[in-house]
């Protein structure tokens, strides 16, 4: 758990024949990683072409993510996953992969017929309405648009403006021989204007200049009311056409999706098998495939070799420190591998901080927001994430956010804030209002454990690869000597310490300085330990900020109640996101300058093993 699982480099041959076996009974085993084969004389790549195979799951892949039916409400809240698990039957699979471009065309073909007409249904439907609305402002107007629409040499105009523009628009159109009639409705005044075809652009102009929206009346029959009336009951039908084509799509998609589902994951296996396959090296009559596998798994890979083979092979594993990176946490902690990546992974051989992070993380966000109700939010964010939640970061970040949530609802407990000062509550800990002092020094011993905590595993990564400890030590000296001069200058022990105190903090800075360039990192040193402070800055914020709302609240609450209620729940929602967003980004920060600096680089590379999706299970 606090280092990665340990790698070897594993060297297989066996007979060209078995390659296919070999492929299938090492990705059904799923342990090992495999990389191109060292070149040697004798032989060459093996030739292999995936581009087509490639594409099929290209375009598979993006209909099943486009398409995936909703989960339900409580799926989501729960974390269910949509998809169940998947048993293949290996002798079907020769046949599903070659039909897998029929599967895919069919269902492209069927979804976008689907698509298609949903996409001409509401086109309709949004001309429609916005007939619809154009009508209901000219109902009043009550002409025969057959009639208007069989003069040859007459044109119309139907427009809105505001009311009180009646006399503007009388003197634009006073030059003009043409027939005028004004409607009012509500706010608006609606023009209506005839007259022959010679003038109709410049009246389209004077009617523009003033001010008045042209309405589109070409293409409708009969008066107005009709029409309106023809319009509406259209919309209904399109609705119900569009509910139809809906609930169509909807059916057809569960109908085929489980096929397509299969279909996707052999072209995965078959593209993951190609891909490795490509990796391999061959000579007439034997071919190499090199890779890493967990020590503790090198008997599955040697068990899956045999069977592929029927013993006819060679394998060699070698113990290497370049391998990449496999970690290995309990179900909790690895849902902080999502930030420990964020940063970089471990070598094969450094010591993974996740579970680490998995504590102080939590811990550092909850002393920065400290507040029971705002930590109760917190948790209902999170499983409100999970509505919408596509992918396992998604749903990692709101596990850590329920976390956080859970560590903030404890310290505002400790610290006796519920909603600030709302409840009247005292602390069982201490009050950050109270006692800010005290917050600071929480703080800084915090830090101090925090930082001493990441020498202390650098001390581990090193001995374990058998390097010096001493700078390490020379810390730990600084501290303790620096540690005791400060407690006798402040008389919390007697003097008798002074002298020892400053010979072992010189003794130590004279370790750190023998090498020149950790000169710096003493100061360096004393800005992590102030960086620490941000903990008490930010939850003494939160405090502040959430007791001034409080207050304002209950000045306001005497002249109005619905205003000091809206002012109440804006004020701590205001203060609730401020203060979360900077305490999780303030904790994430603490945890990769200040702690990951002592032992951790994050150059590792992943350990991706040729295996089947999860959930996949071929069977024979």
């Amino acid at each position: 758990m606090i280092f990665p699982a340990e790698m070897e480099r594993v060297e297989i041959a066996f007979l060209s024949e078995d390659r296919d076996n070999v492929l299938e009974s090492l990705q059904k085993e799923g342990v090992m990683e495999i990389n191109e084969a060292e070149n040697r004389k004798l032989i060459r790549d093996v030739d292999v072409e995936t581009g087509h195979i490639s594409s099929l799951h290209v375009r598979s892949e993006k209909i099943v993510r486009d398409v995936n039916i909703p989960k339900s409400f409580l799926d989501s809240i729960l974390g269910i996953g949509s998809e169940g698990g998947m048993s293949i039957d290996k002798k079907r699979m020769k046949d599903t992969f070659e039909n897998a471009e029929k599967t895919i065309d069919f269902f492209e073909t069927n979804i976008n017929v689907f698509n298609e007409g949903i996409k001409s249904n509401e086109k309709e439907f949004s001309e429609i309405s916005s007939q619809l609305e154009t009508m209901k402002y000219v109902e009043g107007v009550d002409v025969d648009f057959s009639d208007l629409n069989s003069l040859k040499n007459v044109f119309y105009f139907f427009g809105r403006t505001e009311r009180g523009k009646e006399e503007y628009l009388k003197k634009s159109l006073n030059r003009f021989h043409v027939f005028r009639h004004y409607v009012t409705k509500n706010k608006n005044l609606i023009v209506f204007v005839m007259g022959i075809n010679d003038i109709m652009e410049d009246i389209r102009k004077a009617m523009l200049s003033s001010g008045v929206e042209i309405f589109e009346m070409s293409g409708f029959h009969g008066k107005t009311g009709e029409i309106a009336k023809g319009l509406e009951e259209r919309t209904t039908v399109l609705a119900e056409e569009k509910e139809r084509l809906e609930k169509k799509k909807v059916d057809f998609i569960e109908q085929w999706l489980p096929e397509l589902r299969k279909t996707n994951s052999i072209l995965r296996i078959y593209k993951e098998r190609m891909k490795s396959l490509s990796l391999l090296k061959q000579t007439n009559y034997v071919s190499f495939v090199s890779g890493f596998a967990p020590t503790k798994r090198k008997v599955n890979v040697m068990n899956a070799i045999d069977r592929a083979t029927g013993g006819r092979l060679f394998i060699d594993f070698q113990k290497t420190k370049d391998g990449p990176t496999k970690l290995e946490n309990p179900k909790l902690v690895k849902r902080f591998e999502t930030l420990t990546k964020g940063f970089g992974l471990p070598k094969s051989n450094e010591i993974d901080p996740t579970f680490f992070m998995s504590i102080f993380f939590p811990v550092l966000f909850g002393i920065m927001l400290s507040d029971v109700f705002y930590g109760a939010i917190m948790i209902c964010i999170a499983f409100g994430i999970r509505l919408y939640t596509k992918n396992e970061i998604t749903m990692d970040f709101s596990r850590i956010i329920v976390l956080c949530g859970i560590s903030a609802m404890t310290w505002g407990f400790l610290f006796g804030s519920f909603l600030g000062n709302f409840f009247g509550f005292s602390g069982l800990l201490l009050s950050p209002t109270g006692n800010p002092v005290n917050i600071l020094l929480l703080a800084l011993g915090v830090g101090i454990f925090h930082i001493n905590l990441g020498f202390v595993l650098s001390m581990i990564q090193k001995i374990k690869s058998r390097k010096s400890v001493v700078q390490e030590i020379s810390w730990f000296l600084i501290e303790i000597g620096g540690g005791l001069l400060i407690l006798n200058l402040f008389n919390v022990v007697t003097g008798i310490v002074l002298y020892p105190s400053i010979a072992i903090m010189i003794f130590g800075i004279l370790i750190k300085i023998s090498v020149p360039s950790n000169t710096i990192e003493i100061m360096s040193f004393l800005g992590n330990v102030l960086s620490y402070v941000r903990l008490a800055a930010i939850c003494l914020a939160t405090a502040y900020i959430a007791l001034t709302v409080n207050h304002i609240t209950s000045i306001i609450l005497p002249i109005s109640f619905a205003f000091a209620a809206v002012f109440f729940v804006a004020g701590h929602i205001f203060n609730c996101t401020i203060s979360s967003v900077g305490a999780f980004v303030n904790s994430l920060r603490l945890q990769y300058v200040e702690f990951f600096s002592s032992f951790f680089s994050g150059d590792g590379r992943m350990f991706r093993p040729l295996k089947l999706d999860r959930g996949i299970k071929l069977m024979d």
